[in-house]
C-alpha cells in the first residue's frame, strides 16, 4: 500500500515554534524539527518503546516516562557539539613545519585556534614567529 499523500485542501495549523503551516496531527515540525507534544507519543528512554501521550509508565519495561504537558509543545533537544579541546599538544611534525616553513606553521596555528585547540595553536604561532625571525637573521648574515 503506497504512502498516502495529504490532501492540499486539508487545514493546517501554525507550528508553535516557527509558525510554519503544518498538519494538525504532525509529531515533528518539518521546518524547525520541533517535537510537538500534542501529536507525539512518549518514548521510553530505557528501552525506546513508544507509549501513548497519557501514559505514565512504559508498557514494555515498566519504567517511569517523562511528564509532558499536552497543551504545550516540547522542543526536541539538539545534539551538543563537543567541547573544544584546550589541551591538544603540538606534535613533532608541528614543530618541524613551524621551524622549516614558518608561514605554513603560522596558518596551521590560526586554524588550530579557530578549532578551539588553544595550546597547539599557540605553540605553532609562537614557534613560527620566532623561526621566521631566525630565518631573517640567517638570511642577513649569509647575505652580507
Amino acid at each position: 500500500m503506497p504512502d498516502e499523500v495529504p490532501d492540499e485542501a486539508e487545514e493546517r495549523v501554525p507550528c508553535p515554534f516557527c509558525a510554519e503551516a503544518i498538519l494538525p496531527q504532525a509529531k515533528v515540525c518539518p521546518s524547525c524539527r520541533a517535537l510537538l507534544s500534542h501529536g507525539a507519543a512518549k518514548t521510553c528512554e530505557n528501552c525506546g518503546s513508544p507509549s501513548g501521550l497519557g501514559a505514565e509508565r512504559c508498557r514494555s519495561c515498566g519504567c517511569e516516562l517523562p511528564k509532558v504537558d499536552p497543551g504545550r509543545p516540547v522542543r526536541a533537544s539538539a545534539p551538543q557539539p563537543p567541547a573544544p579541546s584546550l589541551a591538544s599538544p603540538a606534535t613533532a611534525g608541528d614543530w618541524i613545519v613551524s621551524l622549516l616553513l614558518p608561514c605554513v606553521g603560522f596558518v596551521v596555528g590560526i586554524v588550530c585556534l579557530a578549532k578551539g585547540q588553544w595550546s597547539r595553536g599557540a605553540v605553532l604561532l609562537c614557534v613560527s614567529t620566532f623561526s621566521s625571525l631566525a630565518w631573517v637573521c640567517i638570511a642577513r648574515i649569509v647575505g652580507s
